[in-house]
């Protein structure tokens, strides 16, 4: 599940990233730079080391969830790894500001003091939004939030406008197509709106959202877009580049 360090593999084989995906060969994926920009602490701890810690073996999604409330009562099972995270945020290091949950509990409005509080402290600020609503779902939480990024975003497929006025404000979408298809939001991959958003100049990411859960890393993402037909290698190689900008 974790990326393995170029010099740990043969540097020879791993002529590019291109190349590696081509021929399939999810070692020379892993052993080139990239970034997983949208991925939840809790869910993103290795599966091996978990089992051999606690003696619990945390089995990934198999097959699709229906809903949102179904992933919660899954998620049941990784509560202690929450309580694990605790003390990490009490240090006082972090650079980043992220909402998630159900987009529909809440008026994006109620999180705007916050929002501009952490932006005073210089923080990057992020919201999950667009999994499950709408287009200008999306469009509203990057005004009213200010938001640098948006982890998922899918709905902003929906509308020209929406992705126009993305792209213009250079606003990138952290996208997760395996967690997309596992939870239903989309039905193959090979149809996921990441093609539409590129197309369209909105600069995106590939990411696992939760890779305990649904059994995926990074390496893993890329080449099953790869696979299904949805980007070519060297269109993978442009957005792996933007996942490790700034």
């Amino acid at each position: 599940m974790r990326d393995m360090p170029a010099d740990t593999y043969n540097d020879q084989r791993v002529k590019s990233f291109p190349d590696a995906l081509a021929r399939g060969d999810l070692q020379a994926v892993r052993a080139c730079p990239k970034a997983d920009l949208h991925t939840h602490g809790f869910a993103k701890a290795d599966r091996d080391y978990i089992r051999e810690k606690t003696g619990r073996d945390i089995v990934p999604v198999e097959t699709p969830l229906k809903s949102m409330d179904a992933t919660h009562e899954w998620a049941k099972a990784l509560s202690s790894l929450r309580e694990w995270m605790s003390p990490w945020l009490e240090l006082g290091f972090h650079k980043v500001l992220d909402l998630s949950g159900d987009e529909f509990a809440q008026p994006i409005e109620v999180f705007q003091p916050l929002y501009r509080a952490a932006k005073k402290k210089g923080m990057r600020l992020k919201a999950h939004v667009g999994e499950w609503g709408t287009a200008d779902d999306v469009r509203r939480a990057v005004e009213v939030l200010e938001l640098d990024e948006v982890q998922h975003g899918i709905a902003a497929s929906e509308s020209t406008a929406v992705m126009r006025f993305l792209a213009n404000q250079r606003i990138r979408l952290n996208i997760c197509p395996t967690s997309n298809l596992m939870l239903g939001r989309v039905a193959r991959l090979q149809d996921h709106p990441i093609r539409t958003l590129f197309d369209a100049g909105v600069k995106v990411t590939v990411n696992t959202d939760d890779a305990i859960v649904f059994g995926a890393g990074v390496s893993e993402e890329f080449l099953r877009l790869y696979r299904a037909g949805v980007f070519t290698a060297s269109e993978l190689d442009l957005i792996r580049q933007w996942g490790l900008e700034d």
